[in-house]
């Protein structure tokens, strides 16, 4: 909005279709599958980030700037697209009375997945961007067990793990002379290769106490993997870009 006007209408329409199966081996045990082709509309903040304009921030769509400085949007076109996926997901599960155990392999293949770009919009804001094509594939455990029923009160322990790799497929960084650096197999900012949870339950009548464990592994917060030590061309660019906004920020507050 702009002074209580609309400053943009970006309508998205998806069809997700969905299939999945589920079949019961005895009472205890079953199998599954799912397979899905999803989308997903950017956030607001891929859009405009309203709430930082005091900041500077700028409407992320395509532009242009005039010979006074006049800056023109097309709000028609934003900088970045819905992100698109096929899953893919088969698993098992069994259970009884004291305890229970389910296991999920999942392949998630993306088109267009949101990610932190590590690119300027013609502006100089930094603006997340569209991988191409990016993949998602791992193992979900899940498991449970009664420790102790009884008069005493009762004590339960649960815990889920994700093993997984989280990788770019097809996603190039442009520098600002209009080179190109591939991360190809680079891994996405944001997704640690492990996570784990443990909990401990104990409950009696209306008592209940928990101890809750959780671990996650390391990951990176960008997509540049190694080429932030290796790649001079990178490292470079990006120290342009950091000097950069260190001067529009000094603009800013001197202004």
């Amino acid at each position: 909005m702009g002074n209580g006007d609309e400053l943009f209408n970006i309508n998205y329409k998806f069809v997700n279709p969905r299939l999945g199966a589920n079949f019961k081996i005895n009472d205890n045990s079953s199998l599954f599958a799912l397979v899905a082709y999803t989308h997903n509309e950017p956030r607001m903040r891929n859009l405009y980030a309203a709430d930082d304009s005091y900041f500077g921030a700028e409407p992320l769509f395509k532009g242009r700037i005039l010979e006074d400085g006049t800056k023109l949007y097309d709000f028609g076109n934003p900088l970045v697209k819905p992100e698109s996926m096929f899953d893919l997901e088969l698993g098992g599960a069994y259970k009884n009375d004291n305890y229970s155990f389910n296991i999920n392999l999942y392949w998630m293949n993306y088109n267009d997945e949101l990610v932190k770009s590590g690119a300027l919009d013609i502006f100089g804001n930094p603006i997340d961007g569209n991988a191409p094509h990016t993949l998602h594939f791992g193992l979900e455990l899940q498991a449970s067990a009664v420790i102790l029923k009884g008069n005493a009160g009762n004590v339960y322990v649960s815990a889920n793990a994700t093993f997984s790799k989280n990788k770019i497929i097809d996603y190039n960084y442009i520098t600002s002379n209009g080179g190109v650096i591939s991360l190809k197999d680079n891994p996405i900012s944001g997704f640690p290769d492990a996570m784990a949870n443990l909990q401990l339950r104990y409950t009696k009548n209306d008592f209940y106490i928990s101890l809750l464990g959780k671990f996650v592994g390391s990951y990176r917060t960008d997509n540049y993997g190694d080429f932030l030590t290796t790649n001079n061309i990178l490292i470079k660019d990006l120290q342009v870009a950091r000097n950069i906004i260190q001067i529009i920020n000094w603009i800013l507050i001197s202004y």
